[in-house]
């Protein structure tokens, strides 16, 4: 608890210490989700800080930031024709997208981190959109073909 404390009052207002931290955490995350198929908890970060707490708003953050990542593996899996793979991620980033909003968090950018993840969430639903309709038709003409 006091060394909490004290990290918040170091750290406070300090953008650059947050602002490594949450990339710290995005990159953690996007590991963590490569070989674990799931988003790392808090506590499993905190572990990966070296006794330094870590502020819920650093892991929001670092989330939010996250979705950058799977949108780009969405819109690859998409492209490679891999439907439940990007099906899977847009899933993903839509639970991700909807908690961050859900915990309301304020401060220094986040509202501008909610409008990238929206935008990622669109690209993915886009991406895997066309990855339907490019199947309807392969169906379709297979089916013309009498295939």
């Amino acid at each position: 608890e006091q060394w909490y404390q004290r990290r918040v009052a170091i750290t406070a207002g300090h953008r650059a210490f947050t602002n490594g931290v949450q990339e710290f955490i995005e990159a953690l995350s996007f590991l963590y989700l490569l070989q674990n198929n799931c988003i790392i908890s808090p506590s499993q970060v905190e572990k990966h800080l070296n006794g330094c707490p870590l502020l819920m708003s650093d892991y929001i953050a670092g989330l939010a930031d996250l979705t950058g990542e799977i949108m780009r593996m969405c819109i690859c899996f998409a492209g490679k024709n891999c439907h439940s793979e990007a099906i899977r991620l847009r899933d993903l980033l839509f639970e991700i997208n909807t908690g961050i909003r859900l915990c309301n968090v304020s401060g220094r950018g986040m509202s501008q981190k909610e409008e990238v993840m929206l935008q990622s969430l669109i690209k993915c639903e886009a991406s895997n959109y066309k990855l339907v309709i490019r199947q309807l038709e392969k169906e379709s003409m297979c089916r013309d073909k009498g295939l």
